[in-house]
């Protein structure tokens, strides 16, 4: 139970970091564009750099690109529609924003400045990126919540039901050793023996009922 539950926190946390480091570097990458722009720090160093924040950019949206169902395979049938709707708005997103910083990359190759575009990177990397990801990942949360609550009731469910058949077994027991002091105290002393053995099996009987009441109580 533990296991599975760690199991799917663990999947969760992964994408979650995935969409974070993905956010920080179209942020990386609007300031890079910028600097190339204005050939701070050396035009040639710039260009270098924003060259590799796309690259970085590429990798992160190509591993967010991974459906939910391949990452939840077992539970593909419960996925919500509005899960999978925000994966594929912000895989666009970001495909977008590469494309944007591309594009501002070329035109800072010939000596221009498209402030259209840069413009462009700076709403979706400050405003609709930002937007997007945190709605993701709430929607996110709450399908890998809905399932780790869902994996501890079916094992609380499991739980009870092994309880419940402890429970029985103690009352049979307690029955076959309430008849067997009976017997007993018929045989008189060749009975005493007897009768002793049925009253420690019957108080044992009586602790594995209170020990089966605790654990209901902690269950519920």
């Amino acid at each position: 139970m533990v296991t599975e539950v760690k199991d799917i926190v663990g999947r969760y946390e992964a994408i979650r970091d995935q969409v974070g480091a993905s956010e920080a570097l179209c942020f990386e990458l609007l300031l890079a564009v910028l600097m190339s722009s204005q050939g701070s720090g050396g035009q040639a160093s710039q260009k270098v750099r924003t060259a590799q924040v796309l690259d970085k950019l590429s990798k992160a949206a190509l591993r967010l690109a991974e459906p939910v169902q391949t990452v939840f395979p077992e539970h593909v049938g419960i996925i919500p529609q509005e899960l999978t709707a925000h994966q594929t708005k912000l895989r666009k997103l970001l495909a977008t924003c590469i494309e944007t910083g591309q594009e501002i990359e070329k035109s800072a190759i010939k000596g221009e400045l498209n402030h259209r575009l840069l413009e462009k990177l700076d709403r979706m990397a400050s405003t609709q990126l930002r937007s997007e990801c945190t709605t993701y990942l709430n929607e996110l949360s709450n399908f890998t919540k809905a399932l780790a609550d869902s994996s501890l009731q079916q094992e609380t469910t499991a739980v009870s039901s092994v309880i419940e058949q402890i429970g029985k077994i103690g009352t049979m027991i307690n029955l076959i050793a309430v008849n067997a002091s009976i017997e007993a105290a018929r045989a008189g002393e060749s009975g005493r023996g007897f009768g002793v053995i049925a009253s420690e099996i019957q108080a044992l009987s009586q602790k594995s009922k209170l020990a089966v009441e605790q654990l209901t109580a902690r269950l519920d």
